[in-house]
């Protein structure tokens, strides 16, 4: 590019999920899966691990930002992608090379739980929305299949938990009829 653009990860998420259904553009959303794991705090801002900063990019240089608008929601989002196309593809070779990396973002969603079921942005950002807890919820359910795809040992009563309280908590608290 000639010029810089800031990015999020999470809105090429979007754009690659989209992208998803046109089976010329799989090898770029695999190629984007690989770049975005590849990206993945071990200990970030927060001391947090499977997080992902905001980047600029210039050409075929990246400056990492050190933030984020969220955790959840992009923790969410990109283990549905991944679970979209693993399932479209059949290929599960993201999963097991970077298996860390997906297990920690599944845990930054159940670490940001609070007590009534719902997660919150950050830690350092503690708002609860309604798009985020969607996200956190299909990525926990992403998770589970990611894991049972790859016969990975989990604690799956936990996770399932961790989803059905999102579930329950967005029916009962977010929800206003």
């Amino acid at each position: 590019m000639p010029y810089e653009v800031f990015i999020t990860p999470y809105e090429v998420g979007l754009y690659a999920l989209d992208d998803l259904d046109n089976t010329d553009h799989r090898k770029d959303v695999k190629a984007f899966l690989e770049w975005y794991l590849k990206r993945i705090n071990n200990n970030d801002k927060n001391g947090m691990s499977g997080t992902i900063y905001d980047v600029i990019l210039y050409g075929d240089k990246e400056k990492v930002l050190p933030q984020y608008d969220s955790i959840d929601g992009y923790s969410g989002l990109f283990l549905v992608l991944l679970n979209k196309y693993c399932e479209q593809t059949g290929d599960i070779s993201l999963i097991k090379k970077y298996w860390q990396q997906i297990e920690d973002m599944a845990y930054t969603i159940s670490y940001l739980q609070q007590v009534d079921g719902l997660t919150i942005a950050m830690p350092d950002y503690p708002v609860k929305y309604l798009m985020d807890n969607c996200e956190a919820y299909g990525g926990i359910n992403s998770f589970l299949y990611l894991a049972k795809k790859a016969d990975k040992k989990i604690n799956y009563e936990y996770y399932q938990n961790i989803a059905d309280n999102i579930k329950n908590a967005i029916f009962n608290v977010l929800l206003n009829t």
